[in-house]
């Protein structure tokens, strides 16, 4: 399958990290950035994403991933014209969504568990996604947050990480987003907290791929932030029901009443025959 490499006009596309105040910190783009060229990029498992994706954290500062491919307007485009700008509503007409074997997750979720390792925390909420997923090969890559105090987690003990799994059956992006809604939903009604961020999971969205800059005196507290977890089987296997797009809901028929009126059909006689005679005193 094909992704997009996404190239800033930047020295480094990511977050910088500064010292707050009561010893929290701040996190932000080191540059935003608008405009980039896109480099069109094959992978063909998760390992070759994974490669890809330690390649671009530890090599190309500057580089992000796009879970889109271009479309025909952006194919026209020759490799020096390619230069995708987003619109001030993210969009970029140059990708399209398209089916795609890569399934991302951006977890941010208080497991209460900081005591664990960074590892056995990402074991444990695997355990809390369907089966399906348990004994499955991933690539983690920790946020620029992860372990850090910061005003919306002052004690430092989120689970912040993007978990990347691959599956045996490419699916559209809606319905992967529609798909972790619906886990959302489920762990709302016993948790009240949601699983899945499901924001980043868009086709033209920039994916921050590279380690984050510690201004000042802070220092890095995480040794290594990505890796690949090798386990029993090398892809998912989504159930049936996450590739079928819902059936729309049918549009109820109409009837015409007297002087014009139209109404659904499954009104109530008498609710029909009211708004007609309120109609005739006119």
């Amino acid at each position: 399958m094909k992704l997009l490499m996404l190239s800033g006009d930047a020295a480094h596309y990511g977050k910088t990290i500064r010292r707050a105040e009561r010893g929290l910190v701040t996190s932000s783009l080191t540059h935003p950035i608008r405009n980039w060229r896109a480099y069109p990029t094959e992978v063909n498992d998760l390992r070759s994403f994974s490669r890809l994706a330690l390649e671009i954290e530890e090599r190309h500062p500057a580089t992000a991933l796009a879970l889109g491919q271009l479309s025909q307007l952006g194919s026209e485009l020759t490799s020096q014209e390619r230069f995708i700008k987003r619109s001030h509503r993210g969009e970029a007409p140059h990708i399209e969504s398209k089916p795609q074997s890569l399934l991302m997750l951006d977890i941010e979720y208080d497991d209460g568990l900081s005591e664990l390792s960074d590892q056995e925390r990402i074991e444990r909420f695997i355990q809390l996604l369907p089966s399906c997923f348990h004994a499955s090969s991933y690539h983690y890559q920790f946020s620029s947050s992860h372990r850090l105090r910061t005003s919306k987690d002052q004690l430092g003990s989120c689970l912040r990480v993007h978990i990347f799994f691959w599956s045996d059956q490419a699916i559209e992006l809606e319905l992967w987003r529609s798909y972790l809604a619906k886990l959302n939903k489920t762990h709302q009604e016993a948790k009240r907290k949601d699983l899945i961020d499901l924001s980043p999971i868009t086709a033209s969205g920039a994916l921050i791929m590279t380690r984050p800059r510690f201004a000042g005196n802070l220092t890095d507290p995480l040794l290594s932030r990505s890796g690949l977890v090798i386990k029993e089987t090398e892809c998912v296997i989504l159930p049936s029901s996450a590739h079928e797009r819902p059936l729309a809901r049918p549009t109820p028929q109409m009837r015409v009443l007297k002087r014009g009126y139209t109404e659904s059909d499954d009104w109530a006689e008498t609710q029909l025959q009211n708004v007609a005679r309120r109609a005739s005193q006119l």
